[in-house]
């Protein structure tokens, strides 16, 4: 993620949503390493995102791009729209219930499918 795209254009220097203009437990576009959409949680200043690892789907969480030099991979490109949780749960995202997990999971999934188009367009 930091450096270039494949464009050559770099990554530092692309119009991306600061911290400031973020809503709490909204689902947005982004660039990240790991995933094209996730929901602003900003008591850890990161997203939650459904990440696929190894042949497993699970949730996760990558930081805001400007809050931490080293490990900030997430550059917010818009809202897309609301999540249906309380963001309250994102707090504690690693003790939910598995019913809750897979919900939020499937969130994420179908959203990601919802948006593909969006997505697509800006990947090309």
């Amino acid at each position: 993620m930091k450096g270039e795209l494949k464009t050559g254009i770099k990554v530092s220097e692309m119009e991306y949503l600061k911290v400031e203009k973020l809503k709490e437990g909204y689902l947005y576009r982004i660039r990240a390493r790991n995933a094209q959409i996730g929901i602003w949680h900003p008591s850890t200043g990161s997203f939650v995102i459904s990440r696929f690892k190894f042949g497993f789907n699970y949730l996760f969480e990558e930081v805001h791009w400007d809050l931490d030099k080293w490990h900030g991979t997430v550059q917010p490109i818009k809202v897309l729209e609301k999540a249906p949780f309380n963001p309250a749960i994102y707090n504690h995202l690693w003790n939910i219930s598995d019913v809750m997990n897979e919900k939020i999971l499937y969130y994420l999934n179908t959203a990601a499918t919802r948006y593909a188009a969006d997505i697509r367009r800006f990947y090309g």
